[in-house]
């Protein structure tokens, strides 16, 4: 398996596309190169690497600053969930979050906790792009939390800045955790002195709300260059460099440009900033898992395959020995009986053989797992699939397959539309014939039984 890691980057109208290949701790950039987002989806169907990390800069999210009660580390994700809900409407969404410390408001303790939430739709959108065009999506990062590893590693308190199409991007950076996120649009490409009435805004905002003074504007990617300011306004202004790159990056591609990209190559996992959902991970290992499992069959196969290929050689040699023995020998008996057993011994390959032919008449499930994804499930939530082979003669070659799940909307009538509009999703699906289906109101447990030929 290639070493090789590939970083797709989202950046306005045009897609930076990073491939490096890792060499212990460093990464060797083998090429780069932009697409036109308009034609990203040809690149992918001409592209033959499988699998990608994606970082993208979600123009239409929730980002803000909340005020919690205290809650308890294993609830505070749920109060937090309930809180976005609350305030955005939204009811199906992916979330990161950073806390930020806890204060006494009124006489009572508080914990603030930064938020960054984008609704599942807009992140379906993307990964089914790449679905489409039978591709794996490793890891959805956002790209200033992408960047914030290097850009706010040390303990300094610094302002980011980014532009990627036509928005500019503000996000306060603390020991490479995002503390505030601010999203401007853009008159003109590059720095500008109208800019800095923008910067110093955010600037004195994070003084006065946040109680956080940044000790430094730091630029990143082309504005490092398109830089076109006078003003000045207290605060160094540096151009975005940190020493990873001369130490672990190596190649001819560390221009400005593919910063994104590059950054992307040295997120750790451990600390959470992937937007994937649930759903789609599972989906993707299942996919993972099945064709593993397909190529290890078709290895399998083909051993036996030329296993039996020198069995029916060597039974075709020792009938050709026996011919010549009756030719010779007046009682052949004996060699009758040995041939006899040799081709007993072959028969033992049949089951195998016949296994395979009936294995290859099942119904594509990655197909209908494709299709299951691309159903909009609204609030429903699908916690497990099960399909077994139908062993009857009448129902050879189709699938028994049990959908279970739960509802997320407590609301009954939302619950009854959601559930309806997925059961007649699921029930629309080609070869698929519905057998059961209940949902509990109660408990907001439901169960899909049909067949899938």
């Amino acid at each position: 398996m290639s070493n090789q890691t590939v970083v797709v980057s989202f950046e306005g109208d045009k897609v930076n596309v990073v491939y490096a290949t890792k060499v212990k701790n460093s990464f060797v950039v083998d090429d780069a190169l932009t697409v036109a987002e308009s034609a990203f989806d040809d690149f992918l169907q001409q592209e033959k690497t499988r699998h990608f990390i994606v970082v993208s800069s979600f123009a239409q999210c929730f980002s803000d600053t909340l005020t919690l009660p205290p809650a308890p580390d294993n609830l505070l994700r749920s109060v937090i969930e309930n809180e976005v809900r609350k305030i955005t409407k939204m009811q199906m969404f992916v979330f990161i979050y950073t806390v930020l410390g806890e204060k006494v408001v009124e006489q009572k303790k508080v914990k603030e906790v930064f938020v960054f939430a984008v609704g599942e739709e807009h992140i379906r959108a993307l990964v089914k792009r790449f679905i489409m065009k039978g591709k794996i999506i490793d890891a959805l990062y956002p790209d200033i939390f992408a960047l914030a590893g290097f850009v706010g590693a040390g303990r300094d308190t610094v302002l980011g800045v980014l532009e990627t199409g036509t928005n500019k991007h503000f996000f306060l950076a603390q020991e490479g955790q995002i503390q505030f996120v601010r999203v401007v649009q853009a008159f003109d490409v590059g720095m500008r002195d109208h800019d800095m009435q923008n910067v110093t805004m955010t600037v004195n905002f994070c003084r006065q709300t946040l109680r956080l003074n940044p000790q430094r504007i730091v630029l990143v990617g082309r504005l490092c260059r398109n830089f076109f300011v006078r003003t000045n306004i207290g605060i160094p202004i540096v151009s975005f460099t940190h020493p990873v790159f001369s130490q672990k990056i190596r190649g001819k591609y560390e221009a400005v440009d593919y910063m994104l990209p590059i950054a992307a190559l040295f997120v750790e996992k451990k600390i959470g900033i992937d937007l994937l959902p649930q759903q789609d991970k599972t989906l993707f290992r299942i996919d993972k898992t099945l064709r593993y499992g397909a190529q290890f069959f078709a290895l399998l196969t083909l051993i036996i395959l030329i296993q039996a290929g020198f069995s029916i050689k060597w039974i075709f040699d020792f009938r050709k020995d026996i011919v010549a023995l009756r030719r010779n020998l007046p009682e052949v008996n004996i060699t009758l009986e040995r041939y006899q057993s040799e081709q007993a011994a072959f028969n033992t390959y049949r089951p195998l053989l016949e296994s395979y032919r009936r294995n290859a008449g099942l119904p594509d499930v990655y197909f209908l797992l494709q299709q299951l994804a691309d159903i909009p499930h609204g609030t429903a939530i699908i916690t497990s699939i099960t399909a077994a082979m139908q062993e009857g003669s009448a129902d050879y070659g189709s699938l028994d397959l049990v959908l279970k799940g739960n509802m997320a909307s407590e609301d009954l009538v939302h619950m009854q539309r959601d559930y309806l509009h997925m059961l007649a999703g699921i029930k629309s699906l080609k070869n698929f014939t519905l057998l059961d289906e209940s949902l509990d109101l109660k408990t907001r447990e439901w169960n899909i039984h049909g067949q899938y030929k």
